[in-house]
């Protein structure tokens, strides 16, 4: 077990993925999410696609895509700039959906003036805490909507 979904089970144990009722997200339960984040984590584009439905829906940060390949366009392109990584701080798990509560950390590998979050340069780094709301149907993602909260100082 890699040290991410074993970090993600020991937030879980811990609480910090709090069950909001008593059926896990139409299919999509604590432990499918600490396998979705930690596969996100290690750029592993199958492995965090295949919670995706063919048509999802993102919506955040003034990007809108429609369907899956258009997300894993967006994140191999974003990969080749920089390395984004998630920590979970807490997630709520409902019949239709969960919310989470998610740290962000960019790692720019090189320059890329036209980030849609203003200019980075290789070696910024940047963190924040961001609300996101995953609709769930057939235990894919069919909506995800993500919110910037706040900018964080520091270091992970």
């Amino acid at each position: 077990m890699d040290r991410r979904r074993l970090a993600a089970l020991t937030l879980l144990a811990a609480g910090g993925l709090g069950v909001g009722t008593a059926n896990a997200s139409a299919g999509v339960g604590p432990a499918d999410f600490a396998d979705y984040i930690a596969a996100f984590n290690r750029h592993d584009f199958e492995g965090f696609s295949r919670f995706y439905d063919d048509h999802v829906l993102f919506e955040g940060r003034g990007r809108r895509f429609e369907t899956r390949q258009q997300v894993v366009d967006f994140y191999r392109m974003a990969a080749e700039r920089l390395r984004e990584s998630i920590v979970v701080r807490r997630a709520y798990f409902g019949q239709d959906g969960l919310a989470a509560e998610l740290e962000t950390t960019l790692a720019a590998t090189r320059d890329w003036p036209d980030f849609f979050g203003g200019p980075l340069k290789a070696g910024d780094v940047r963190r924040s805490l961001n609300f996101v709301f995953y609709a769930v149907r057939d235990a894919r993602f069919i909506h995800i909507r993500s919110a910037n909260f706040k900018e964080l100082a520091g270091q992970p």
